[in-house]
């Protein structure tokens, strides 16, 4: 019997289709939604998330600390340090949400007592986590310091095929103006989830920051190729064309 007589052996036989179990409507559930959420740029529907989690279970910290993190995203800064203290009530000491509340504190012009947050986070058991690199490298950009890029490699080299930790390292260096360090990052998250449309509107944004908007463009273009309705990525596309003509109206009279 040949090869194709074999493959055609059981055709016409219905097979079953194996079916996913149910998921299981838990904290972990919905501080996955969160993560999802949050890293698609949508930080109200992270929140919202995160709250359900912990909802089912106010000792989940995922939840917590998603929850400030999304905060941060949305410059809620007052609220995301009066949540890192809730937080912190139940959870002393956790170096995730003393690192968290020294991003929000130096993001609020403190950049002095937000770094004594985050290092109070690295002297921690268990203090050895991206998010405590990560918020470090926040506040050392925050002041110029080149310790800040050791940071964010250090961050790297804990969770080097976590496309999320080079996604957040992206986002810090653009949020402190440092648009080829956040290339760097950003290229590192496309390379780990070509996929995903939000690696592809940072990637542009690194771009658009760096002056090279026609790379920006296509980034957005692509984002939008993944998920065609893709609110971030048509948000940005349509800024980077305004942005453009009212570049070329203030060229035009000189101002």
């Amino acid at each position: 019997m040949g090869r194709f007589e074999r493959l055609e052996f059981d055709a016409g036989i219905p097979r079953k289709e194996r079916k996913e179990p149910p998921p299981i409507y838990d904290d972990n559930y919905y501080a996955d939604e969160g993560d999802r959420c949050f890293y698609r740029a949508d930080y109200e529907g992270a929140l919202l998330n995160y709250s359900r989690a912990l909802r089912f279970n106010n000792d989940c910290e995922r939840a917590w600390v998603g929850q400030v993190k999304a905060l941060i995203e949305l410059g809620e800064l007052e609220e995301a340090v009066i949540w890192c203290d809730r937080g912190l009530q139940r959870f002393k000491n956790s170096p995730s949400l003393l690192a968290c509340k020294g991003r929000a504190i130096a993001r609020q012009g403190d950049v002095q007592r937000g770094m004594a947050y985050v290092d109070a986070a690295l002297q921690e058991k268990g203090s050895d986590l991206p998010i405590v690199w990560l918020a470090r490298a926040d506040v050392l950009l925050a002041r110029k310091s080149p310790m800040a890029r050791f940071c964010l490699e250090k961050a790297h080299e804990l969770a080097p095929q976590s496309w999320q930790v080079s996604l957040e390292a992206a986002m810090i260096c653009l949020q402190q103006n440092e648009p080829l360090l956040a290339l760097k990052y950003a290229q590192q998250a496309v390379e780990l989830n070509r996929d995903h449309p939000f690696v592809w509107c940072i990637l542009g944004d690194a771009y658009r920051d760096s002056g090279q908007r026609q790379d920006a463009e296509r980034c957005y273009r692509y984002a939008l190729t993944i998920e065609h309705n893709f609110a971030p990525a048509k948000l940005r596309l349509k800024g980077l064309q305004s942005k453009g003509f009212w570049g070329w109206l203030k060229s035009l009279f000189g101002k």
